[in-house]
């Protein structure tokens, strides 16, 4: 509980830095250009290999929001436990 609460702590300091949103959606934009631009050739490799990537960005993200979450819920918990 307390490595939930310390990593999402750093994922808030991570998401509070200006352009953080900006790079992830760069970052997605450019993959998704390359998902496209790789369907579009005969080699299917490519396509694997960037649909990778922008689920590894995917799963990034995902976990920055589900530990955020799950501090959320420790710390409703036990705030209603204290009342």
């Amino acid at each position: 509980m307390e490595e939930i609460q310390k990593k999402a702590e750093r994922f808030d300091q991570l998401v509070s830095v200006p352009g953080w949103e900006e790079i992830l959606e760069f970052a997605a934009s450019r993959v998704n250009d390359a998902i496209i631009l790789a369907s579009t050739t005969e080699d299917s490799r490519d396509v694997i290999r960037w649909n990778a990537k922008r689920s590894l960005l995917d799963d990034i993200l995902a976990e920055v929001n589900d530990t955020r979450k799950e501090r959320d819920k420790i710390k409703e918990h036990y705030a209603g436990s204290t009342r």
